[in-house]
């Protein structure tokens, strides 16, 4: 065998030495057929119809998910179930990519039928209920849409079709983690009463979801412009944690007790990861815009979607570093000002003030407080701050693209779009009763940001 050619100085001439010892006998390979066997038992227009129902699944699943987190009682399920929004949207803009390739019109794609037709859906968002809201998503949606794939796998041809099956495999695997997930983390406060209801609720919404899926909506209804009714607009807590309204101001006298063998680092980061803790506010603020915006734009949905997520790591990282530093997370009082003020504000108002008055502040300080814990020694916080920096850092760049584009589809500017989110901000502190009236006239934007936070 004729010498390889390495280039690399290091390794070259042992490399070659071992070539040299590889006889032709022993080079040759012979590797079997893939396996895969052509149906072609459809065309592309019936596989397109398939895929495009899966689509709409998961696209209503998500819309059910960002319409009920502002009102989810268990921080645990508001947490993964931020996480699930976002899995969706991924997959939805994989099948819109798909369905494109298979020759649909982006109408067709586009098309959006609002949820408020479909009974399967408004019953989860008016229950209020963390009951009603697993049975719906998880043993409701999540089953049928695991259904239609694995339906569609059954029949689909595995050479002619393999970008669409691959795509659903992944869609797949998803849902089977997200499923575990509920399976092995769910505890029925009332036992096999309420598994035995669940069980019934969940059986009764997947065939409704069927009949809809058929049908389309029982009752076709346009979204009402500005905010929705559906959903709820006050925010639930997880009944374990203590809350307070009036402000973002953390104080070290509202902690449940000093920290055994506390030190001077814990307490120069407690505001900041209490902070963290405390975007609950955020996963709820960009659920909601992304629910009252009723389909209107995916890629802006995409976008507030990876923000639910991206919100919901920070305050999952804050109440580790909470539970990390001494305390019971859940005794560490827990602000609500920020969905408070946001969560009847109108959709791209609500998104400006938070993009603009809430995360562009944490910027900076997230920056300057992960190099003092490193100075210090704390790589632990250091890290956490970092990454979390990072995350902020790009939501401001990038959402603030979205604030222009807002600002041009209202045919204004982003200077107006800013200056009616700070109003309409000191408004809803005003009707809360978190400032008088002589402070609205005088209050700067940092004392707004101050007092609202992220």
């Amino acid at each position: 065998m004729e010498p390889f050619d390495v280039r690399s100085d290091a390794h070259a001439t042992s490399i070659n030495e071992m070539l040299t010892r590889l006889s032709p006998a022993l080079g040759e390979i012979v590797f079997e057929p893939s396996g895969r066997h052509m149906r072609a038992e459809y065309n592309v227009a019936q596989a397109a119809e398939k895929l495009i129902d899966i689509l709409n699944l998961l696209r209503r699943a998500s819309h059910i998910i960002a319409g009920s987190l502002v009102a989810i009682r268990s921080y645990e399920l508001e947490i993964e179930a931020a996480h699930h929004l976002y899995a969706c949207s991924l997959s939805v803009e994989k099948f819109r990519t798909r369905l494109s390739e298979l020759r649909i019109d982006k109408d067709r794609i586009e098309e959006w039928q609002g949820i408020s037709g479909f009974a399967s859906c408004t019953t989860a968002l008016n229950a209020g209920s963390d009951l009603v809201f697993v049975s719906v998503v998880y043993l409701g949606y999540f089953r049928v849409i695991e259904h239609k794939i694995s339906e569609y796998l059954s029949l689909s041809d595995p050479v002619l079709d393999m970008p669409s099956r691959q795509m659903l495999v992944e869609t797949q695997r998803f849902l089977e983690e997200a499923l575990t997930w509920f399976k092995s983390s769910c505890c029925y406060a009332a036992g096999e009463v309420s598994v035995a209801w669940s069980q019934e609720f969940a059986a009764y919404i997947r065939e409704l979801i069927l009949v809809e899926l058929r049908d389309k909506a029982s009752v076709k209804q346009s979204a009402p412009a500005g905010t929705s009714v559906l959903r709820q607009c006050k925010a639930r807590r997880d009944p374990r944690l203590k809350v307070f309204s009036h402000s973002r101001n953390y104080s070290t006298d509202d902690l449940p007790s000093a920290v055994p063998g506390g030190n001077q680092r814990v307490s120069r980061f407690m505001d900041t990861f209490r902070t963290q803790r405390d975007e609950l506010d955020a996963i709820e603020t960009f659920a909601n815009v992304l629910f009252d915006l009723g389909g209107k734009n995916f890629e802006f949905e995409l976008f507030l979607a990876r923000l639910v997520s991206d919100e919901a790591r920070h305050s999952e990282m804050g109440q580790q570093w909470l539970s990390r530093s001494g305390y019971d997370p859940f005794e560490v009082p827990c602000s609500t000002i920020g969905i408070d003020v946001r969560t009847t504000m109108q959709p791209y108002t609500a998104f400006a003030q938070i993009n603009i008055f809430g995360e562009l502040q944490q910027v900076a300080s997230l920056r300057r407080f992960s190099l003092e814990a490193r100075l210090s020694g704390d790589e632990f916080s250091a890290n956490a701050l970092d990454f979390t920096n990072a995350d902020e850092l790009m939501h401001v760049k990038v959402g603030r693209e979205w604030v222009k584009s807002i600002a041009r589809w209202q045919s204004t500017s982003f200077d107006s779009v800013q200056e009616t989110a700070r109003q309409e901000a000191i408004e809803r502190l005003h009707e809360l009763g978190v400032i008088d009236e002589d402070y609205k006239s005088t209050i700067t934007v940092k004392e707004m940001a101050a007092i609202i936070g992220e």
